[in-house]
């Protein structure tokens, strides 16, 4: 394997289409880990406080670490009307997302952010938004799918996305000043200019 340029070697790896190929190439010798490793970790999804707290376990943060690969990140967490203990993680995810913030962070390859299932209440909003804060910059797509948030907190959030292209909500509910839900709305992909 050593004789082969690392160009060449790139170019089959962006070849191979299925993760456990891609998993068997990173395992192969160190010339093929880096180029695998991109396109195992380009799309991460964290769905319970397990995923996070194994992926901080696991890896490291920084520019070192695994977060500069990736480039779609999808939140999927708490909404009301799921009472699973795993969907729920997200409504004390103050703490677990303040321990993460250098990870998250180090995300500096993100280009995309899907957030599904999530209760974005005001006061937790700074400190998700300032978990995330320089990971932000460079998102040109992101998708609320199926949220609960404040009418003001909405602006507030998607106001963090400085190059955003591309808004797709779908399945919103927005809560009045009382906590009322106001009737929910689909959406689709908003083309926006910052």
């Amino acid at each position: 394997m050593s004789g082969l340029p690392q160009e060449l070697i790139d170019r089959i790896i962006d070849l191979v289409n299925d993760r456990e190929t891609l998993k068997a190439c990173s395992l192969i010798c160190s010339q093929w880990s880096p180029r695998s490793r991109k396109y195992l970790f380009a799309q991460v999804e964290f769905t319970s406080q397990t995923d996070l707290e194994r992926w901080c376990a696991r890896t490291r943060p920084g520019r070192s670490g695994l977060s500069p690969l990736v480039e779609v990140l999808t939140l999927s967490g708490y909404h009301p009307s799921f009472t699973s203990p795993s969907s729920l993680w997200l409504r004390s995810s103050v703490s677990i997302l303040t321990d993460a913030t250098s990870h998250f962070q180090s995300f500096s390859a993100l280009r995309a952010l899907e957030v599904q299932r999530w209760y974005m209440s005001t006061d937790r909003m700074p400190s998700i938004l300032h978990s995330f804060s320089s990971s932000l910059e460079n998102v040109t797509r992101l998708t609320l799918g199926d949220v609960t948030i404040r009418s003001p907190t909405l602006g507030m959030f998607v106001s963090h996305f400085p190059r955003l292209d591309n808004l797709s909500i779908s399945a919103i509910r927005t809560l009045d000043d009382t906590g009322d839900l106001y009737p929910g709305f689909r959406g689709e992909i908003v083309p926006t200019h910052p």
